[in-house]
């Protein structure tokens, strides 16, 4: 079942009709990515780019977010997450 309960029902037009309750839950979901824009970081100084997850479709569901691939020698990159109601 969804956070809210949500369910979708299917009915037959067969006699006696049957209705089917599915939960929702673990349906796919899509979300798009956006970022408050470039940054430039000089050596031993720290910079910080906020990023928003939108949910497209379907229920909210969490995203973790990582950094990946070749950073620089001593560099590092984490994510602050903050929760939050996924917007439309």
């Amino acid at each position: 079942m969804g956070p809210g309960g949500e369910y979708a029902y299917f009915g037959t037009m067969t006699d006696p009709g049957i209705i089917v309750k599915v939960p929702l839950a673990g349906l796919p979901f899509d979300f798009s990515l956006s970022n408050s824009g470039d940054i430039t970081v000089v050596q031993g100084d720290s910079g910080s780019n906020a990023v928003t997850a939108t949910l497209v479709s379907g229920s909210t569901q969490p995203v973790s977010l990582s950094g990946t691939g070749a950073l620089p020698a001593d560099a590092t990159c984490s994510f602050n997450q903050r929760l939050q109601a996924a917007t439309r």
